[in-house]
């Protein structure tokens, strides 16, 4: 009997340490589970909010390539107010000194081309004022000096020939220092279509056009000269160089892009296809980079160019390429039709995305943080469990000490039951005090999965809301 009741209680002990371990076991298993599911949540929500990002970067970038489309078109539209204006006075301004005409008595001795044998044509007046081959640069020129001062604009009067051809008189553009005058302009392009002093000639009016002035572009309309027997006998032409508008330069350079972003304009037409039409500051402007490539040997300005003619205004499309410093930049252009300008956005992916980086760097530490907490908790519980156990254990192992020593004695059965009795209640005591601790430790367990799954499901809401956020701050 007695060795039976030792036997009992030894398996007691055996079967309360199995508990504990399979206890510890669940937990520590419990605690893996909450730990891995917190952290692929996590993941996939900063995925998710990365690509949220990347995408409202995009979009913003669009809208910022179709600002700035629209920024041009705005400049247009009040550049043509003002050459409208100019248009008016110069017309004014030739009614008041008496209008043109043409003197035959005399010729003039024109020098067309270095080397070239001199042109021999009639004076041009205006008024009583004939145009001078000689003029010297600081000399008062009909028209052109006073027009230029008033409205600052670009000023040349071309003389008709005989052959239909227009020779320049007069202007206040510069070549080596001087008037860049005695230039034969052809009355038909290379291709047979007349051109625009031409049409001026022919209908009275070129209207608005985009022409090459003096080596560069620009925006400009040719006035016919009509004398006193109502003949067309010259232009007038009035015109601003494009990139040099100082309401559109000023809106252009304007355009924040990031922090090192940057806004280009290429011509998309002809011999100047990939030529830069403004660049930040001037920097590159007029310079040709139809076959500029990328540290990767990708020929961007071409496909730049060529994607931006398949647009329709207020259309936008992207492409990526990586600079000189091996940066990546993302670029959102449009096509501007009535100058043949292709509008580039040029901005570095890598400023936009400071806002994930953070963003990831919390995940790292919410994730860590709860990692070491839900440790710590998994540890207490296991220390109060181990306490409880071996103190239970002990009073176990004092029952079967007890119980083996009253068998080898005198005292017979009735002093074992009696102190088994004592000892099962001591027992039964310290086995409900490990079961309800057992049950806190799985409680605490159970909320620290539960704070888990509320962390994670916050993380979506708070990773798109900061992305949203980055891309408005940096938009502003």
């Amino acid at each position: 009997m007695p060795q039976r009741v030792t036997a009992g209680i030894d398996r007691g002990v055996s079967m309360t340490a199995r508990i504990l371990g399979a206890t510890a076991i669940v937990g520590l298993l419990v605690l893996a589970a909450a730990l891995a599911a917190g952290f692929v949540q996590s993941a996939r929500f900063a995925a998710d909010a990365a690509e949220a990002g990347d995408a409202i970067t995009s979009e913003r970038l669009a809208d910022l390539a179709v600002t700035t489309y629209d920024k041009v078109a705005i400049g247009e539209q009040a550049l043509r107010r003002k050459l409208n204006s100019d248009v008016l006075l110069a017309t004014a301004m030739i009614d008041d000194a008496g209008g043109f005409r043409v003197d035959d008595t005399g010729r003039q001795r024109w020098t067309v081309e270095p080397g070239a044998q001199p042109l021999l044509a009639p004076r041009l007046l205006l008024g009583d004022t004939a145009f001078s081959p000689d003029a010297a640069p600081e000399a008062t020129v009909p028209l052109v000096s006073e027009l230029a001062a008033k409205v600052g604009v670009v000023v040349a009067v071309y003389q008709r020939l005989d052959d239909g051809r227009l020779l320049r008189v007069a202007t206040n553009g510069l070549r080596d220092g001087r008037p860049d005058v005695g230039v034969v302009v052809e009355a038909v392009n290379a291709d047979g279509s007349p051109t625009h002093a031409a049409n001026a000639l022919d209908f009275g009016s070129s209207g608005l056009v985009t022409s090459i002035e003096f080596g560069a572009w620009h925006f400009g309309a040719y006035l016919p000269i009509i004398d006193a027997d109502e003949r067309a006998i010259g232009v007038v032409y009035l015109g601003v160089p494009q990139a040099s508008v100082p309401v559109l330069r000023a809106s252009l350079d304007a355009s924040k892009v990031g922090e090192d972003g940057f806004v280009t304009v290429y011509r998309t037409r002809g011999e100047d296809r990939g030529r830069v039409a403004v660049s930040p500051g001037g920097a590159q402007d007029e310079q040709l980079q139809l076959d500029a490539t990328d540290a990767d040997g990708l020929a961007y300005v071409q496909r730049i160019v060529e994607g931006a003619e398949r647009l329709n205004g207020g259309e936008t499309a992207s492409l990526r390429y990586v600079d000189s410093d091996g940066r990546t930049v993302e670029a959102h252009y449009a096509y501007y039709l009535p100058w043949d300008w292709a509008i580039v956005v040029n901005a570095y992916p890598d400023e936009f995305q400071a806002a994930q980086a953070r963003l990831e760097a919390g995940r790292r530490d919410m994730v860590l943080w709860m990692t070491v907490v839900m440790l710590a908790a998994t540890g207490v519980g296991f220390a109060v469990s181990l306490v409880l156990a071996r103190t239970l254990s002990g009073r176990l192992r004092g029952s079967v000490t007890e119980v083996r020593a009253l068998a080898d004695g005198a005292d017979g059965l009735p002093e074992i039951s009696r102190r088994l009795g004592r000892s099962a209640a001591s027992t039964a005591e310290q086995a409900a005090a490990a079961t309800r601790a057992a049950d806190e430790v799985e409680a605490a367990v159970r909320q620290s999965t539960e704070a888990v799954r509320e962390m994670g499901s916050s993380i979506e809401t708070i990773a798109r809301n900061a992305a949203e956020g980055a891309a408005v701050a940096r938009e502003r």
